[in-house]
Order: structure tokens, then sequence, then C-alpha cells
């Protein structure tokens, strides 16, 4: 089921985000809509082109290309489970304000994946108090 999600105006003129093909930018946000309340989405491009693009005539090289793009920029990582593909979105929630999230109707990302998440958040995070101390 679809959610209504808001695109913050600082998404826009984020850098990282700019560097990303137009198509890739309405996947992106399309995704959000589409993901669980834990930023979890299923991973089929021709399920994910039928939601966000259900009149549109786009090819599933072309989806498949962009879905590309935002793994090689970091913005979604590809895991399955049980035999399906899914899609975390790691930076799901700095977009997103969830106050009562939903039951998860998609599966966690697998430990290693949030693991190394958090030691670059860790290490980041690190870097910037060494530079302001």
């Amino acid at each position: 089921m679809a959610r209504s999600r808001i695109v913050r105006p600082e998404f826009w003129s984020d850098e990282k985000i700019s560097s990303l093909s137009f198509l890739a930018r309405l996947i992106y946000i399309g995704m959000w809509n589409f993901s669980d309340d834990f930023g979890v989405v299923k991973g089929s491009p021709v399920w994910l082109k039928s939601q966000i693009f259900p009149y549109d005539k786009i090819q599933t090289p072309l989806i498949i290309r962009t879905l590309n793009e935002l793994q090689t920029l970091g913005r979604i990582i590809s895991f399955s489970s049980n035999g399906e593909q899914f899609f975390y979105l790691p930076y799901f929630r700095r977009h997103q304000v969830i106050n009562r999230p939903s039951k998860t109707r998609n599966p966690e990302p697998p430990p290693d994946i949030l693991d190394r998440l958090n030691e670059h958040s860790m290490s980041t995070q690190r870097a910037l108090n060494d530079e302001t101390e």
C-alpha cells in the first residue's frame, strides 16, 4: 500500500542527489511512497515501474540502469529474502519522519548491511567531531 511522503526542500539542493539523472530522482522519491515505514521496498524493476510509472512506456532495462545508478551512489542497497529482491533505503529516515510506524510488511535488511551503515555513520560522526575540535 502506497504511503504519503514528504519531499523536503533540502532534497533539491543536495549535491549528491543533483548528480543523479532526472529519472533516478523520480524513482528514488517514488520508492519512498511504496516502501514500508522502515525504508524497505520490493526490488523488482517491473513491479517498481508498474507502481511509480503506471502509464508511461519506460522499458525495464532503463529502470534497471537507473536502479544501478541509485545503488552506485549508495541511496539504495539491494538484498534478497526468501528468493525475493528488496531495496533498503539507508537515508529514508533522513527524508521521512514516521510518528507511528505501521507493522513491517517487508523483511529487515540483513545485519551485515545495517552493521556496515552503522560503522560508516560512526566514522563520519568521528570525522566531524575531529574537525570541530
